[in-house]
This record gives structure tokens, sequence and C-alpha cells, in this order.
């Protein structure tokens, strides 16, 4: 994943750089498990499943900020999830 390319490319679409860097990652792992982009009919299909699995990541990533608010408005911090030893 280029960061540089990601920086430019959502400069010129006005969105997160987080956002771009995790469209790359998401469209190689698509090709990774079989997406392929070359024809048209296939290149919709893969964009839907970014799009999808996009908006997955970013209700999940929504949930987890609004935890971390509530727990600092109630003095705590924000801390992912803790493993228990034993537990990949």
């Amino acid at each position: 994943v280029s960061v540089e390319t990601a920086k430019r490319e959502a400069r010129k679409r006005g969105l997160a750089v987080e956002r771009e860097v995790a469209l790359y990652a998401l469209h190689g792992a698509l090709h990774l498990v079989g997406f392929d982009d070359l024809e048209p009919a296939k290149k919709r299909v893969m964009r839907r499943a970014e799009q999808r699995y996009l908006a997955f990541f970013d209700a999940l990533v929504g949930e987890v900020s609004e935890r971390c608010r509530s727990s600092r408005r109630r003095g705590g911090a924000c801390r992912g999830r803790r493993r228990r030893p034993g537990r990949a």
C-alpha cells in the first residue's frame, strides 16, 4: 500500500487519508480472495464488495469511538480489548 499515493488521492477526492489507505488494503485483500476488476461486470461486483466492507468497518470504528468517548466522559481511558493469556 502506497501511503504517498493514498495521501495524494485522498486530497483529490476530499477523503480522509486513513479511509483511502483502508480502501487500498481492502482492495488488495479482495484480489487475494479471488475478486477481479479487469472486466466491467466484475469491477462492479468488486466495487460493491468494497463499499459493503468499508461500511462495516465504518460502523465498527464508530462503535469503538463511541465507547471511547463514553469511557472518557466517565473519567476512564480508551483501551483496546484485553486479550486473555493463552488466547490469540
